[in-house]
């Protein structure tokens, strides 16, 4: 595999869940069983994701209840691939553009506590920025530069 996240529960069932690329761009869902295992098999929920060179998990951050992917290609362009709640897709949203620049990119969930989703991104400076969301598929438009650490957001 060549990148993998976890959205969460991104097949409905309770459970929390994988995707992983594996090198031909082939997407696949190993569904986790709730008690640190796995289900037998896999299903693929995607192909062509080849031309992505970030894939992350962005867990709610379209509003509508499912749990989204994000991923970034190799134009820059960074995608929002919202989840139906049922391991499947709705329709993919571009988001962004200008992310080349970004070598860290994370979707932390809530991080400045205004109850909607942000994404954090680190530019090739090392200079992080916050990007805040708007609670339905979006950025409010808004980036505010953070005083921190890399290693405190990104581990």
């Amino acid at each position: 595999m060549t990148a993998l996240t976890s959205p969460g529960d991104w097949d409905g069932d309770g459970a929390p869940d994988v995707l992983a690329r594996d090198g031909s761009g082939a997407l696949w869902m190993y569904r986790g069983n709730g008690d640190g295992g796995w289900f037998p098999g896999r299903t693929q929920v995607g192909w062509g994701w080849n031309v992505m060179n970030a894939i992350f998990s962005g867990h709610d951050f379209s509003g509508d209840g499912p749990s989204d992917v994000f991923a970034r290609d190799t134009n820059g362009r960074l995608w929002l691939y919202p989840g139906n709640g049922k391991g499947g897709w709705q329709n993919r949203v571009q988001i962004g553009w200008g992310w080349q620049g970004m070598d860290l990119i994370a979707a932390p969930g809530d991080y400045d506590y205004d109850g909607i989703g942000d994404v954090i991104a680190q530019d090739g400076n090392g200079t992080i920025w916050l990007y805040q969301g708007n609670g339905s598929g979006g950025f409010t438009g808004q980036r505010w530069l953070m005083d921190i650490p890399a290693a405190q957001v990104f581990g």
